[in-house]
């Protein structure tokens, strides 16, 4: 195909050919996963005739794999026409995706460790209100890659008037070797990773493990017929009576070792040699070991910044950014770019690129009312344990008073919510903080505000309280429990200065 020297794809295109061996890679890799459990068993047990159904099983997926990546080729197509982006897929039901220059917010450049090898990388192309995986090639040489970005965001540079900053400076190798003019920020180094995992939430880790070995169990442990099938297990299935309290203690501590490994593992693979640099706009991110992502945090389409810490990394120093971007209601939560670990003074080189000092000062302080502890200890205290003490009457016939010894607990971890919780206003900024072991604060530019709305519970109605409900382009935010008369102020001055403004949200 002959690319003029404007448009670098008038003409509809294929992705590389590569894209095929891609895709078959992805479909195998999920099977894997799915089925790793029942491959254990085999390699443990054998069954015989079972092992030749998988075996069947798996050739023919990866024989249909094949055949349906090698069809999404041929069917896969996108060309650039006037005034957008044109993406057409689909084998039986045909799909035309088209992005205007206009909507178009980032191009970012994704590589896997298989697309480094082919030397190509995954483009996604992001909008403010459609899903990413509608605008995504899989596979396109690096130089193809950088033409369609730099093509992409020079045709919205000229659509949107309003935008001044936005020059070529966003267009780059995803291996940094174009000409893009960066001024790094910060890294993260090796050792800084592993701090980050040492001082993840190892409870949530250990829970996500538990469920998942449960998920697992109920539904692949009909495969064996009696549980000494599997070699050793059966015989210390056996002996588990009598040391009862030690194999307790021992999985406990297993499953935080487990739990700390994970999270160091995971944080080397998804934040392995992470950069962060100011680029004119914005900042950039990238990371990754094996899947290397860049990413653009833009300052217009950034729309809310929080910050969180816990104790662990409280010792350290150490915060966990987020920069929450706009996105559609199916995709929020997937345009925000996280950076997982950085002491104060990067936190706020981070902060001060969308939230410079000077507008954080002078600010209003709003927070809920004290009648919110009786209200969350009836909901979240006595009601549920008074139900598991019922419940457990019928099934077991005999009372457990103790159980309502967990209401101490309970209310402690309201009046500590409720002690932490504050939100502030000023002329240009929102600021929420809450928490209770883990602390979160969030930033919000008053004119990105996109909606206020106030509810009301029959009992708040009665007591002239409000729950508040401030919605933006990436997700809402709800202040809960304060009076009538102050929640009208704020949503009075929120619509005020959004209003007033003349900038706009994205």
């Amino acid at each position: 195909m002959k690319k003029n020297r404007e448009n670098p794809f008038p003409e509809p295109t294929r992705q590389d050919i590569s894209a095929i061996f891609i895709r078959i890679i992805d479909f195998v890799k999920g099977l894997f996963v799915q089925f790793f459990p029942i491959l254990i068993v085999f390699l443990l047990v054998g069954r015989g005739t079972i092992e030749l159904v998988f075996l069947v099983f798996a050739l023919a997926t990866g024989f249909i794999s094949i055949v349906l990546s090698t069809l999404h080729y041929f069917m896969f197509h996108f060309h650039i026409k006037k005034d957008a982006l044109v993406i057409t897929r689909g084998l039986l039901n045909r799909t035309h995706t088209s992005v205007p220059f206009d909507r178009v917010q980032v191009v970012n450049f994704e590589a896997s460790l298989v697309h480094r090898m082919l030397n190509v990388v995954k483009i996604v192309v992001e909008t403010a209100g459609s899903k990413s995986s509608e605008s995504e090639i899989y596979a396109l040489k690096k130089d193809d890659a950088n033409a369609l970005r730099n093509y992409l965001l020079e045709k919205r540079k000229e659509k949107v008037a309003d935008v001044k900053t936005e020059t070529t400076e966003w267009v780059a190798d995803l291996d940094s070797g174009g000409g893009e003019s960066r001024t790094p920020l910060f890294t993260l180094s090796l050792k800084d990773l592993i701090k980050i995992g040492i001082t993840n939430n190892h409870l949530k880790s250990a829970s996500v493990m538990i469920a998942v070995g449960f998920a697992y169990l109920s539904q692949y442990w009909w495969i064996l017929d009696d549980i000494d099938d599997v070699p050793y297990l059966g015989m210390l299935s056996g002996l588990f009576d009598s040391i009862v309290p030690s194999v307790i203690i021992l999985g406990i501590v297993t499953l935080l070792v487990l739990a700390v490994i994970l999270s160091v593992a995971n944080s080397l693979i998804r934040y392995y040699n992470l950069k962060v640099n100011e680029i004119s706009g914005g900042l950039k991110v990238s990371s990754g070991l094996f899947n290397k992502r860049e990413y653009s945090a833009r300052n217009n389409k950034l729309q809310i910044f929080s910050w969180n810490t816990n104790p662990l990394r409280r010792l350290v120093g150490l915060f966990s950014a987020t920069m929450s971007q706009a996105s559609s209601d199916d995709d929020l939560g997937s345009q925000s770019i996280v950076v997982p670990g950085c002491n104060v003074d990067q936190l706020n080189a981070l902060r001060e690129q969308f939230f410079p000092a000077a507008i954080l000062d002078s600010n209003l302080l709003f927070k809920p009312d004290k009648r919110m502890i009786l209200r969350y200890l009836i909901f979240f205290g006595i009601l549920p344990l008074s139900i598991v003490f019922v419940a457990i009457f019928l099934i077991f016939n005999f009372f457990l008073y103790w159980v309502f010894l967990l209401l101490l607990p309970i209310l402690v971890v309201i009046v500590v919510y409720r002690n932490k919780f504050e939100l502030r206003l000023n002329e240009n900024v929102l600021y929420i903080k809450h928490g209770v072991i883990e602390d979160t604060w969030k930033l919000i530019h008053l004119y990105k505000v996109q909606s206020i709305s106030l509810h009301q519970t029959p009992y708040m109605q009665h007591r002239d309280l409000v729950n508040i409900h401030i919605h933006t382009a990436a997700g809402s935010l709800t202040v809960p429990y304060i009076s009538l008369e102050s929640s009208w102020k704020i949503r009075d001055f929120v619509i005020y200065r959004v209003e007033r403004s003349k900038k706009s949200w994205i």
